[in-house]
């Protein structure tokens, strides 16, 4: 059983034993920050079974963060605390940058006495004096990870991987611990569609065996490299001091403004890509709405027959409107075979056509086309709105992106539908804006968003003309 303060533990371990290598501070404890320590003490929060919460942990974040020390830190701390048989692996896309995580390793041994007594430190290795515990460099040839039992794995730069290979052989060997955990430090990356970018994915669907810490995760489109006080807010050495004025304004000078906001402040331009500023949609957020039975709405469905998702969101037609999240489907990430379950959005659609006063159903009938029959001849009222057509989506795209400008809209926070509304990417021509998929990206859905587009405009519409649009 694991002791329950293993963040708090780790963080004395680094400020007893270990010296900063290198640098202004060279030799001196490390003291990590209390944004760090926080991090630390997340990552090792405890089950209700006395065990480690999390089997994978991510620390995503810009260079200079001290990354690479903590990581250092966490797995010294088991190599020498733990029982026999302790197995601790740092991995990368190339030997030489897992090798940057042992030469800290290797200094902090060596600047200790105690340390030092305990460990033998060879080219590609640290082990105990018994030979039964050791600290491994692997770099990405997945072949060579099998057979091995890890308790920690420390994967750098995951960004840079091209494939999963080398961490899955990693935590497949896990199997037989009741505790073990892979640790992701990386800066955030260029691809969405890479195994950093499932990571994450698999993170903003609610996998509770997965830690992200990610503070620039939702950093604006908009935002001014040149802002000192972005700076501040973003990058953790500019706030204490390690990393200075005169170095980020030279970076801001140098780099395009997608790169420096990735290396520096630890954000991700292209998950939102400039449609919709996601501060002002957290700000329409309202816990205290409330969709009760009888209350007139319009509904839509969104989505596609496979390798994607399913929505069905619903909006209130008086005069402040109130967005509701009624049921996504999303195709699990990985799953190619998962086809969207058409018995559950039929019964889903007749519930909510018995609990509410529906004015109108709205959906695209390219995927829907029998389904929308079957309803419509059941006394439904349907209506059949091609999502790919201009003249209804550049409008509605508009309407409803003024009313989150503008808080005449409100939602019920929904994280599923949040995750949809950032995944959108514009798409502008002559006929206007609206939104669109990343292609590039495969698990980045939208059908959530498109429907809340689309059911709001629909709303709207019964609003201003009960007569011409009810039935």
């Amino acid at each position: 059983m694991s002791d329950p303060n293993d963040g708090d533990r780790i963080i004395e371990f680094l400020a007893r034993f270990c010296r900063h290598p290198r640098g202004p501070d060279a030799g001196k404890p490390v003291l990590l920050v209390p944004e760090q320590q926080q991090v630390l003490r997340d990552m090792f929060v405890l089950a209700d079974d006395g065990l480690w919460k999390h089997r994978e942990a991510a620390i995503v974040v810009h260079r200079k963060w001290a990354k690479t020390l903590s990581a250092s830190g966490i797995g010294l701390f088991c190599l020498t605390t733990r029982e026999m048989g302790t197995e601790i692996y740092f991995a990368a896309n190339s030997r030489v940058q897992a090798g940057i995580l042992k030469k800290n390793v290797d200094a902090f041994a060596i600047s200790s006495k105690p340390l030092r007594k305990r460990l033998k430190i060879y080219k590609n290795k640290i082990e105990t004096n018994d030979g039964q515990s050791h600290i491994m460099v692997l770099g990405a040839d997945a072949h060579q990870a099998h057979g091995y039992n890890p308790f920690v794995s420390v994967v750098d730069e995951y960004w840079a991987f091209k494939n999963n290979d080398l961490p899955e052989a990693l935590s497949s060997g896990t199997a037989a611990r009741p505790e073990s955990m892979t640790v992701y430090i990386t800066t955030p990356g260029v691809d969405m569609n890479s195994p950093l970018g499932e990571l994450l994915e698999r993170s903003e669907r609610g996998d509770d065996s997965l830690y992200i810490h990610w503070p620039g995760k939702d950093i604006r489109d908009d935002l001014d490299v040149f802002d000192r006080e972005a700076w501040r807010e973003y990058n953790l050495g500019f706030r204490y001091g390690w990393t200075n004025e005169r170095f980020l304004m030279s970076q801001a000078l140098a780099l395009p403004k997608a790169e420096f906001i990735r290396l520096h402040l630890g954000g991700w331009l292209k998950r939102s890509a400039g449609w919709m500023n996601m501060y002002k949609w957290d700000e329409c957020k309202d816990s205290r709405i409330e969709l009760k039975p009888d209350t007139p709405v319009c509904l839509f469905v969104d989505g596609a027959w496979k390798h994607d998702s399913m929505a069905l969101m619903a909006c209130t037609t008086g005069p402040d409107p109130e967005l509701f999240t009624l049921k996504i489907w999303e195709r699990p990430v990985g799953d190619d075979m998962w086809r969207v379950p058409y018995t559950e959005l039929d019964i889903a659609v007749r519930t909510a056509c018995a609990m509410y006063k529906v004015a109108q159903i709205g959906a695209d009938p390219f995927f829907l086309g029998q389904l929308l029959q079957t309803w419509e001849h059941d006394g439904y009222p349907i209506l059949e709105i091609p999502t790919n057509s201009t003249t209804r989506s550049v409008p509605a795209t508009k309407r409803f992106f003024d009313a989150v400008m503008e808080n005449r809209i409100k939602h019920d926070g929904n994280p599923t539908l949040r995750r949809h509304v950032a995944n959108c990417v514009p798409k502008i021509d002559a006929r206007g804006l609206r939104i669109a998929r990343d292609r590039n990206n495969p698990n980045a859905f939208i059908d959530a968003a498109v429907a809340a587009v689309f059911v709001h405009d629909m709303a709207s519409k019964v609003s201003q003309e009960p007569g011409l649009w009810m039935f």
